[in-house]
């Protein structure tokens, strides 16, 4: 079985707050290599997915006693007369033989307590995270879940076959690196974005979560020795009408890092930092060569589209210090690297083609269509009155003021 290997897109560097490790020292001394990979494959892994030591006894001989375990019973009881029932739980999901201690009391508490509410189970995640290896884990923030880095999924004999058949003419799909060529902020690939529609089309048993594609960060760049250039970028993606969007925003700042008086000194402005640095977008737009006219201190940013793929970009200067850009890409569907939104995107230099879908209004689709299926879109028409003013008497409001029925024909 041919084995497909899904990266993370911050796998160049470590500087990502979403994907974060959280075992500074474990972090530190491992490869970049096993740091930030998924693999697809069947093998190397056991079939049954473990995430408590108190569901593997194997755990209990690798790791130290802890000094809370070698307390004595009593002791420890009267610890957790103190402790709510969520925080009982918690505590006896850290370990195997206090949750012995402890007994099954503690879970029937909590089951009785309700359901906890979100920061409950971020507590519990805190608890539970000193288990974990930030090595091999990554804790997903709008699920409240530990991730595999590493996870095995099956895959079917049509799949693989497809798989080897779009390889053979096109080569193994390139991936689309944004920011620096040399030190990429986030690097694209086809893998990743095919695991995540697998998830949005088959189900939560196959695939990968859609917040693998969440990225976060910052960056500081020694612009002089009385200031820097601080890089802010977020890249947020989104499903609508099948189809994978991702938003990324990057905003350059300059920051002083000293006042000094009666001393002139050589400023650089942000422009021509921009110029050396050669930051891209895409693989066809660079900032300062084909951006910087886009520019506007207005509210609202001025969309404009790339030439050669599904990418829509607006840019906002402030005080010509400042500078705020908004990037918004159509990825596809992700069911074969012959896609040709994914061709465009992923083709640059001389195999660029012109790309003939600019009807298509990405940034609207974006901010305005919340339907990630086309089923749910139809559906909603259908309840709506044909103006898109559609009225839910489950929770007595109007839902949608407006449904874009003409922007979803585009997109």
């Amino acid at each position: 079985m041919r084995t497909s290997i899904i990266n993370l897109p911050c796998r160049s560097h470590r500087g990502c707050t979403y994907h974060k490790h959280w075992n500074s020292s474990s972090a530190s001394n491992a490869s970049p290599k096993n740091s930030t990979r998924i693999t697809t494959s069947t093998f190397h892994l056991p079939r049954g997915s473990v995430r408590l030591s108190l569901l593997n006894t194997s755990f209990s001989n690798t790791h130290k006693l802890a000094p809370i375990q070698t307390l004595p019973p009593e002791l420890l009881l009267s610890i957790c007369g103190y402790l709510s029932p969520i925080s009982q739980t918690s505590l006896a999901l850290t370990c195997r033989s206090i949750a012995f201690t402890l007994g099954p009391s503690v879970c029937k508490k909590t089951s009785k307590a309700g359901k906890a509410s979100w920061w409950m189970h971020s507590e519990m995640l805190d608890v539970l995270q000193k288990d974990f290896k930030s090595e091999e884990w990554w804790r997903c923030e709008e699920c409240l879940n530990f991730h595999q880095r590493v996870k095995a999924s099956q895959q079917s004999e049509e799949s693989l076959i497809k798989g080897l058949l779009d390889r053979s003419k096109n080569g193994r799909p390139r991936a689309i690196q944004f920011g620096m060529p040399n030190d990429p902020l986030y690097i694209l690939d086809f893998e990743l974005i095919k695991g995540v529609m697998d998830r949005h089309f088959l189900g939560p048993a196959h695939g990968v979560c859609l917040n693998t594609m969440k990225c976060q960060g910052s960056r500081t760049f020694p612009l002089s020795k009385a200031t820097n250039v601080v890089l802010k970028y977020d890249f947020t993606p989104k499903i609508v009408l099948d189809s994978l969007l991702l938003q990324s925003t990057y905003s350059f700042q300059l920051q002083k890092t000293m006042f000094v008086r009666n001393v002139k000194l050589d400023e650089i402005s942000i422009k021509e930092f921009l110029a050396k640095l050669g930051f891209w977008i895409c693989k066809h737009a660079a900032v300062v060569e084909d951006l910087w006219g886009l520019s506007t201190t207005s509210k609202h940013e001025e969309f404009s589209k790339c030439e050669y793929c599904p990418t829509e970009y607006g840019m906002r200067l402030k005080a010509e210090q400042n500078i705020k850009l908004q990037v918004y890409h159509n990825v596809g569907a992700g069911r074969t690297a012959k896609d040709p939104k994914w061709l465009h995107l992923s083709r640059g230099g001389k195999e660029r083609k012109v790309y003939e879908g600019k009807r298509e209004d990405i940034a609207q689709a974006y901010q305005r269509v919340y339907c990630s299926t086309k089923e749910e879109f139809e559906r909603q028409m259908a309840r709506s009155d044909g103006l898109g003013n559609y009225f839910d008497r489950s929770i007595k409001m109007c839902t949608y003021k407006t449904l874009p029925l003409r922007l979803a024909d585009r997109f």
